[in-house]
């Protein structure tokens, strides 16, 4: 995916997420997210701990 479509979609997921007026379901998707990000360090941690050679590569999503 070119950096174009990447920013493009970012876009439009932030403008479908200013859409949303239930808060309720707007604090579960930010839980959610923040949950996602709590995860991806926790992986480059164990990443790191068990092989430190493949911590310098780029993790791909």
């Amino acid at each position: 995916m070119t950096d174009m479509a990447l920013d493009d979609l970012k876009t439009e997921f932030h403008s479908l997420i200013d859409e949303i007026s239930n808060e309720k379901i707007l604090e579960h998707f930010y839980a959610i997210l923040n949950n996602l990000a709590k995860s991806e360090e926790v992986s480059k941690t164990l990443i790191k701990d068990i092989a430190p050679e493949a911590s310098s590569e780029p993790v791909m999503h």
